[in-house]
């Protein structure tokens, strides 16, 4: 099973420690043993650092992988583009490349956890994932 992470909340202990909780449920309920990061934003650092902290630890048959297939189709690459413009305020890499990187995320996951710094991003987000069937968890800084 595969996981990936979407968001571009900034790293902070708290944040790391929600990560960390919704990471290990899916690694010991639901078999997650690969994630994915796109290395695009702000949350990835705290992705890493989470599955470090987990291989090292409590799971070192798990695997980080720091790529992320390119989405496909041009109807999909809209919704997504939109979704990338909410999270990253325009301020972001070429919003093509970031959109086709969250379609591919999207259309190939199991799981996606998802700590949006935008909140206008969370609901298209749960309807996207609805429609391509890949499970997200949606987590903040706060309990």
């Amino acid at each position: 099973m595969t996981c990936s992470f979407f968001g571009c909340r900034k790293y902070t202990f708290e944040l790391f420690y929600f990560v960390r909780k919704a990471a290990k449920d899916l690694i010991e309920t639901k078999g997650v043993d690969t994630f994915y990061i796109c290395q695009q934003g702000a949350l990835d650092r705290t992705a890493v650092a989470v599955v470090d902290h987990l291989r090292l630890y409590t799971h070192p048959h798990i695997s980080l992988k720091y790529t992320l297939p390119n989405g496909q189709g041009e109807q999909e690459l809209q919704e997504f583009t939109r979704i990338a413009e909410l999270e990253y305020d325009k301020e972001m890499p070429p919003a093509r490349a970031i959109a086709k990187r969250y379609l591919g995320m999207f259309q190939r996951m199991d799981y996606v956890i998802a700590s949006c710094q935008n909140e206008d991003a969370i609901a298209p987000l749960a309807e996207l994932s609805k429609k391509y069937n890949a499970e997200i968890r949606f987590v903040n800084d706060k309990d």
